[in-house]
């Protein structure tokens, strides 16, 4: 086929005026169907966000904590689940249309909370950092490509490590580790190598009780920093970061409190936190999920964005209400605008719930999303688990010991 180029050495006029119209006809029909012709898929916007009931998978005894990865090397995303109930890590993986195969187990330390994802040794296989909130440890689970690990290496860490997030703190090109630990009220790093194995922990102290870190860059200046949820005294903690793994003091930023008779109080709680650019301006936010408190008799429940500054530093935080005891929060898109939407674990009532962003850092009113009766759902993930180019979500539900995952029906 000639392409549409000027066309130069022309037989007659009728057939150079007839050439030139069916590559003006070409062109404006390229135009009008490019997202389709170079294999994208439309999504149109749903003005209500809708999932398809939910499917369970079995997973080990009481999973308290979802990461999803590819850890066969199909292109198909699978799912880690970390089972505090059974000390163990549950991988379960997909088909690529949503459903998962049988549960293989894995042995981490005592009490495993939370499980992250990376390649820690560099071979271009994906591996496990779990952190063990009952052995002061976290276990390194070598992947081989084909959705098996290794025995756990484990490394000392803080007392009662809740949480576990992957970043290059020291810019070397291997793969480091942030870890919140509740029980000495602290933030462990630890250096990785191109082996797998990490140096001594480096201690960073935050607020009382943290019980969630994530990893961004709030200032923008290249450097990771680490944001945590400190579930004690009611507040967040940011450490910006340097090139060389060292981090600042910690700043510590209020959630939130009520004033009822007189009483003032802290009110949000915050259980876990995320980030986003939930008002389109390129600079990283915080969301946290609030579990709540009654110390006035107030409900509070719910989640609280704050907006950041590109230096650093957030401003007022908004709190938007969910239900009781909302534990988890991830981000992602699910109904097409283009705005980062919101997804809770919301444990007092068994639901996931999602809130619509708006763009401009705020969210609508509440749609939930049953995952089972009695399901207790304690963290969530998002990921295309079907392959058709929407997010779904996938929760651990600690009680019937299932993974549970619900797929995007929005058009």
């Amino acid at each position: 086929m000639r392409s549409c180029v000027p066309i130069i050495n022309y037989l007659t006029l009728t057939k150079s005026r007839l050439r030139f119209g069916m590559c003006l006809i070409s062109l404006l029909a390229g135009i009008l169907l490019l997202p389709w012709g170079l294999g994208g898929k439309i999504r149109a916007s749903c003005t209500a966000p809708s999932f398809a009931a939910t499917a369970s998978f079995s997973a080990g005894t009481k999973p308290y904590s979802v990461a999803v990865g590819d850890f066969n090397g199909d292109r198909k995303l699978d799912l880690a689940s970390a089972n505090p109930g059974s000390g163990n890590v549950s991988i379960l993986l997909g088909d690529g249309t949503g459903k998962f195969g049988a549960a293989a187990n894995f042995a981490a330390g005592t009490n495993p909370a939370s499980v992250a994802v990376g390649d820690f040794n560099k071979d271009g296989k994906q591996d496990l950092a779990v952190a063990n909130s009952g052995s002061r440890n976290v276990s390194i689970l070598l992947g081989d490509g084909t959705g098996k690990f290794s025995a756990a290496t484990n490394f000392a860490v803080g007392t009662n490590p809740v949480s576990v997030a992957v970043g290059d703190f020291n810019k070397d090109g291997n793969q480091d580790l942030a870890v919140a630990n509740s029980g000495t009220n602290n933030v462990s790093i630890l250096l990785g190598s191109a082996t797998g194995a990490f140096g001594a922990a480096t201690n960073l102290a935050v607020g009382t009780s943290p019980t969630s870190v994530v990893v961004g860059d709030f200032n923008k200046d290249g450097n990771q920093d680490l944001a945590v949820a400190n579930l004690g005294s009611n507040n967040i903690s940011v450490l910006l970061g340097s090139a060389t793994g060292a981090f600042g003091a910690a700043t510590n930023i209020s959630i939130g409190t009520v004033t009822v008779g007189g009483i003032t109080a802290p009110i949000n709680a915050p259980r876990t936190i995320a980030v986003g650019d939930f008002n389109k301006d390129g600079i990283q936010d915080l969301v946290t999920a609030d579990a709540g408190t009654n110390n006035v008799n107030v409900a509070s429940s719910g989640v609280t964005i704050l907006l950041g500054n590109g230096i650093g530093g957030f401003g007022t935080p908004t709190t938007f209400p969910v239900a009781s005891l909302t534990v988890f929060v991830a981000v992602g898109e699910f109904n097409g605008d283009g705005n980062l939407d919101v997804v809770t674990a919301t444990e007092g009532t068994d639901n996931v719930s999602i809130l619509l962003g708006n763009g401009i850092g705020g969210f609508g009113a509440v749609t939930n999303f049953s995952v089972g009766a009695n399901a207790v759902p304690t963290s969530v993930a998002v990921g295309d688990f079907n392959g058709d180019g929407k997010p779904d979500v996938a929760s651990t539900n600690y009680a019937p010991n299932t993974v549970g995952v619900l797929l995007n029906t929005c058009p």
